[in-house]
């Protein structure tokens, strides 16, 4: 199955949870003592947040998939962040515009974009049958795929928390 949802204008509340989104403790991949998969920055898990706006976002989310995709998704499956990247994250990263590139293991993996007015071509790529698809960065866009499928953000941008490339990441 690899069929990618789109679905624009998705929150009603948008404005809100950026608004949450930059009132909220981010953390940079080096400050774990791990290899966390990822670049830039990070919150904790949503559900460690406890907003009711956050729970019942991410309940949006959810029932998207299960309608899209015919899935049964679990109360507590899937883990929901706020992601920032900058256009300095591609330091981060040998040969940035090669080994960006990734899958994720889950199921379904996905975001909604969440900045106002982005420049053009720092949506998403997705490879399907040795081919890329660009999926364009738009304000308030849902975007949910196979996690099986090769994936990667197709630019960065901005140089601080308002600025950068800002989403509400998922991974079911």
């Amino acid at each position: 199955m690899k069929k990618i949802l789109i679905k624009d204008n998705f929150f009603d509340n948008v404005d809100d949870l950026r608004d949450l989104a930059l009132s909220t403790r981010f953390f940079s991949a080096e400050e774990y003592n791990y290899d966390v998969g990822w670049r830039g920055y990070r919150t904790n898990e949503m559900r460690d947040l406890d907003k009711n706006i956050l729970k019942v976002s991410c309940r949006k989310i959810k029932n998207e998939l299960i309608k899209f995709y015919n899935l049964e998704i679990g109360e507590d499956e899937g883990n929901f962040y706020f992601h920032i990247t900058l256009t300095d994250t591609k330091n981060t990263l040998e040969n940035f515009d090669t080994n960006k590139f990734h899958t994720d293991d889950s199921r379904f993996a996905g975001i909604v974009y969440l900045s106002p007015n982005p420049p053009p071509k720092t949506g998403t790529t997705i490879i399907i049958n040795n081919q890329n698809k660009d999926i364009e960065n738009k304000f308030n866009r849902l975007v949910a795929y196979p996690s099986s499928l090769i994936h990667a953000p197709s630019d960065l941008y901005g140089n601080t928390m308002e600025t950068g490339r800002l989403t509400l990441s998922f991974f079911i």
